[in-house]
């Protein structure tokens, strides 16, 4: 049916649906490059089919990267804090299982909607990056796909990408709830109606997907798939 079919006659926000549109054309194109390398057989011909691929996943980069510069000032995140290494790991910046933060940047957003519509941005580029390496890889197979320029492409774009997703992270927690005086409070970041003291179910659900994705890439580290994040208690 195709990504125009999902979101033809569901548009309530015009700058979301954008966002959602270019996530549909990545999964699409990931299920074609699944198709294609699977079945596929090492000819001059494939090979051009698979280039292809790869320049499409690019392109499609490039949309998702305009869309995140091009977003209005509303929806701009806005970093709270940053937490050194040695004071959000305890005992000595060794037991990753008791910190609050990733060590790095805190960011804060309007609200959980918006955090969580740039958040699928995010994993966009992370599949548009895989997208393209694979294929750097399919057809520079035997070399080292590592030395490709699509590789290092990718290890800058996600690196940078993995870090703004758990930047977020503390937000979609609950961490700022009890830290307000780090931060002018307008308002205007939480939920539309209820109470706003505790923290929501529904805001860590949001992680679900970004998360899932940051621990299948090769370009996060040990410390960033295996550090629970915990809230702290309201």
């Amino acid at each position: 049916m195709g990504a125009d079919w999902w979101i033809r006659d569901a548009v309530v926000d015009p700058i979301a649906a954008k966002c959602q549109h270019l996530g549909l054309l990545a999964c699409e194109l990931r299920a074609e490059a699944n198709r294609l390398m699977t079945s596929a057989t090492r000819t001059p011909e494939n090979a051009r089919l698979v280039q292809g691929v790869m320049r499409r996943a690019q392109k499609l980069d490039e949309q998702v990267a305009a869309w995140i510069r091009d977003v209005p000032a509303a929806w701009r995140f806005r970093t709270l804090c940053w937490q050194s290494h040695s004071l959000a790991v305890p005992d000595g910046g060794k037991d990753y299982s008791k910190a609050e933060v990733f060590p790095g940047r805190v960011d804060v957003y309007n609200d959980f909607w918006l955090a969580a519509v740039w958040n699928l941005a995010r994993t966009t580029r992370l599949i548009t990056m895989s997208i393209a390496v694979r294929c750097a890889a399919w057809v520079c197979s035997p070399m080292d796909y590592r030395t490709t320029p699509e590789y290092a492409t990718a290890a800058r774009v996600c690196g940078e990408t993995i870090s703004d997703i758990l930047a977020s992270v503390p937000y979609h927690l609950g961490w700022h709830i009890k830290r307000k005086h780090l931060f002018a409070d307008d308002g205007s970041a939480g939920f539309a109606c209820g109470d706003e003291s505790g923290m929501k179910g529904l805001a860590a659900y949001f992680l679900t997907w970004p998360l899932a994705c940051v621990i299948t890439q090769d370009f996060a580290t040990d410390a960033r798939v295996f550090c629970p994040v915990i809230p702290s208690p309201p």
